[in-house]
């Protein structure tokens, strides 16, 4: 009897430990995969960082309202940032660069359109070359499990799309019916490497095929 009971103590313990190792593995997938915790767990890495070696991490965020990607396109900087990207575009990659100050703050910039987000003096969404200013730069919220971004320059501006994936003004959030236009979802990007950018606007000539000229005798 006392065999058998050992026998059993083993069997269970073995059980135990399959099922912890399986949970952890599922956990560990779901982590890394497109939920919104990843950019929460970036942020409290960024929350580390006083400066240095700026910590990198290459992102695709989908609006929940729109149910499209942010993008960040060449072009005037005013009509530059949309949420109608589709989920393998180029000006869908971000890049979300630490803050040298730290303290969670992330600065988000486009590899394709080659610039950051930022928010006008007046609260709109535009893009810009340089990050210096407190316009540039942003914290991350969750609501909801959901991802929502702050500006740092004022607490009460986050960014966000409508449905047809126009952005909004920064302050819109106060109008409880567009509040989930303003929530995100992020995707990890493992060494994403844009295209090199065209040389005649969206499309280069070489990326045009080429049709036959019929001969005319």
């Amino acid at each position: 009897m006392r065999q058998r009971a050992s026998v059993c103590d083993t069997g269970r313990r073995r059980l135990l430990t399959l099922l912890l190792t399986l949970l952890l593995g599922y956990l560990s997938i779901h982590t890394v995969n497109g939920s919104p915790a990843n950019l929460g767990n970036l942020s409290e890495q960024f929350r580390s960082l006083t400066g240095g070696t700026p910590f990198v991490r290459t992102y695709r965020l989908l609006s929940r309202c729109s149910d499209k990607y942010v993008q960040m396109k060449l072009g005037d900087k005013k009509r530059a940032v949309d949420a109608k990207g589709l989920k393998n575009s180029d000006y869908a990659l971000l890049k979300f660069e630490s803050h040298p100050g730290g303290q969670g703050m992330f600065r988000i910039y486009g590899e394709y359109a080659q610039k950051y987000l930022c928010f006008s003096r007046k609260g709109r969404l535009i893009v810009r070359s340089e990050a210096e200013e407190d316009t540039c730069v942003f914290r991350e919220k969750v609501d909801d499990n959901y991802t929502m971004l702050q500006s740092q320059a004022n607490s009460n501006w986050y960014v966000g799309f409508s449905p047809k994936g126009k952005k909004l003004k920064g302050f819109g959030i106060r109008r409880r019916k567009r509040q989930k236009c303003f929530h995100f979802t992020s995707r990890v990007v493992s060494q994403a490497t844009p295209r090199a950018r065209p040389k005649y606007g969206p499309l280069a000539r070489e990326d045009f095929p080429k049709i036959p000229v019929p001969k005319y005798r």
